[in-house]
């Protein structure tokens, strides 16, 4: 998945309709963080003696994702609203 979206993680947010494969989701956005960490600690390292707010900001930094509720309309169509996540 990191490779699909050329690991821009900034830029990328993760979401999944409910009921579909809610369990995968989550191992997903877990394994993001696994990678998030382990570049955090890179980070770490290479700056030597980071400067507070320049720490905080790798430390802080999070995968994007939302979930979405959604339902059927009246007429069969899938509605959807994105929630924040």
């Amino acid at each position: 998945m990191l490779k699909a979206v050329g690991y821009d993680l900034d830029n990328t947010v993760f979401s999944y309709i409910p009921n579909t494969a809610e369990s995968a989701f989550y191992g997903l956005i877990k394994g993001v963080e696994d990678y998030l960490n382990q570049s955090k600690i890179e980070k770490i390292l290479k700056a030597g003696e980071p400067y507070e707010r320049k720490l905080a900001e790798i430390i802080n930094h999070r995968p994007r994702w939302k979930k979405s509720r959604s339902r059927m309309s009246s007429s069969g169509h899938l509605l959807q609203k994105t929630l924040p996540g």
